[in-house]
């Protein structure tokens, strides 16, 4: 019996079978994310990229299929959360049943893999109620799927837990408190992949470093953590909590971000968000103990204040579930 090929091999196939046009109607969204998130993590741990395009330009090209797959099994062998994480969309493309014919359709899935500069494409439509064209039919398609594009542009969230949807705990709602005073639970806050919308890559591990005593007076100030993540996109999310000994220490620090230059809606206990420049977008947010900063970056000069809202209200999430005493589960996903 031969041994089942290894998930660097498969993802290297699921490349070239892109590459080559041969993803089918239904995996080809989620192939094409392996497409891109391959592409952005072996970038990030310095990887040669060459190797990536030379598949890309020749899929049967051996030499450079093996070459690839040995180069993210290296990335995989050193980050079990990605592996994880392309474990998860790789079960997604194996999974998709074999393409049917074409049909008109009352639901559509869109992996938000296309909002780039430019062009635009839509992904995955999936079908389930056939029936009979005609022109009122293709007007209700041709409206399904400007409402389809615009998901695709500008993305839509939702915050979930293992226990469904949820909201960010509302100012002045009782909560728990609790001072965070150890490495693993100020971690647990930060997110991780699966925390992360699709698409997203890590840029940074998580780190964790207690205030320096030689520092001196660290004005309440134990811990700070922080993490970084990118997408395909150029754009960048970044993550730092601030973990205090008091509430009280904690509001103290927060005051000194200064007030609010942005509309947002309001996060935990005390938030504000500002314009930092036309790149930056970040919030400081309150919640019990700690003060969380959340920065998006556009690369580009297009950074979204939807995406900063989502990926801010799922960190403070994090934060109350930890202090709460509960494993985080909160995550921003895609609708």
């Amino acid at each position: 019996m031969s041994e089942a090929p290894d998930l660097g091999s498969v993802a290297v196939g699921i490349i070239s079978s892109v590459a080559g046009g041969a993803a089918g109607p239904l995996g080809g969204g989620a192939a094409k994310l392996v497409v891109d998130v391959v592409r952005s993590r072996l970038l990030a741990a310095g990887e040669a990229a060459t190797t990536m395009g030379a598949v890309e330009e020749d899929p049967q090209n051996q030499v450079a299929n093996i070459q690839l797959s040995e180069a993210l099994n290296r990335v995989m062998a050193s980050d079990p959360a990605f592996r994880a994480y392309l474990a998860d969309i790789v079960a997604r493309v194996q999974a998709a049943p074999p393409p049917g014919p074409a049909s008109v359709s009352e639901s559509i899935v869109v992996d938000r893999g296309a909002r780039a500069k430019g062009n635009f494409a839509l992904r995955d439509v999936v079908v389930n109620r056939n029936r009979s064209g005609g022109n009122g039919a293709l007007t209700v398609v041709a409206v399904v799927l400007a409402a389809v594009l615009a998901l695709a542009v500008y993305g839509s969230f939702r915050l979930v837990t293992d226990g469904g949807s949820r909201d960010t705990p509302v100012p002045g709602s009782v909560h728990g408190v609790a001072v965070l005073d150890d490495v693993d639970r100020i971690k647990a806050v930060l997110p991780d992949l699966h925390a992360m919308p699709a698409g997203w890559t890590d840029l940074s591990k998580p780190l964790v470093e207690p205030c320096p005593a030689q520092q001196g007076d660290c004005r309440g100030l134990l811990s700070r953590g922080k993490v970084d993540y990118r997408n395909p996109y150029d754009q960048e999310a970044h993550f730092t909590i601030y973990a205090f000994s008091s509430a009280e220490t904690a509001t103290a620090a927060f005051t000194g971000f200064g007030q609010s230059s942005l509309a947002m809606p309001a996060f935990g206990d005390q938030s504000i968000a500002r314009k930092e420049s036309d790149k930056e977008v970040m919030t400081v947010v309150r919640v019990g103990t700690t003060v969380l900063v959340t920065s998006e970056i556009g690369l580009n000069s297009d950074f979204h204040v939807e995406t900063l809202e989502h990926l801010t209200r799922m960190i403070a999430a994090r934060s109350q579930e930890v202090q709460d005493g509960l494993t985080p589960t909160a995550r921003a996903v895609e609708r």
